[in-house]
């Protein structure tokens, strides 16, 4: 159990993730996206972190400790841009969140452990 993969509904292309999830329900998911690929990724923290307005940097300081049901009621439905001082469909195509985000894209590569996909494509 300990090599095995787990996924709860992966995105199949997280780029596209952040403009889809702007005035949603998922808007505050945001937050785990970008401290995910900090977390994966730290060469993409100071091109994230330039990007981010006050209230941006907020967003994804509270989402790092956050619970599901926090974030839906703090960032839920919200609109996006006030967060980023660049347009949101601009960042995730700059490096080095570009490769980064392509290095996720489902697809992409062959698992090498075996794998638990828990959700529902659309």
């Amino acid at each position: 159990m300990a090599n095995d993969t787990w996924a709860g509904a992966p995105p199949a292309d997280p780029a596209a993730v952040m403009p889809a999830a702007d005035g949603s329900i998922l808007a505050g998911a945001i937050g785990y996206v970008l401290n995910s690929m900090i977390a994966a990724y730290p060469e993409t923290e100071q091109m994230i972190r330039d990007s981010l307005t006050l209230r941006g940097h907020e967003m994804v300081d509270k989402t790092k400790e956050q619970c599901t049901f926090q974030t839906l009621a703090d960032f839920g439905f919200r609109h996006l841009q006030p967060y980023f001082n660049e347009p949101l469909d601009e960042l995730g195509k700059r490096e080095p969140l570009k490769s980064a985000f392509a290095e996720q894209r489902i697809g992409r590569l062959r698992p090498t452990t075996p794998g638990q996909v828990q959700g529902r494509g659309v």
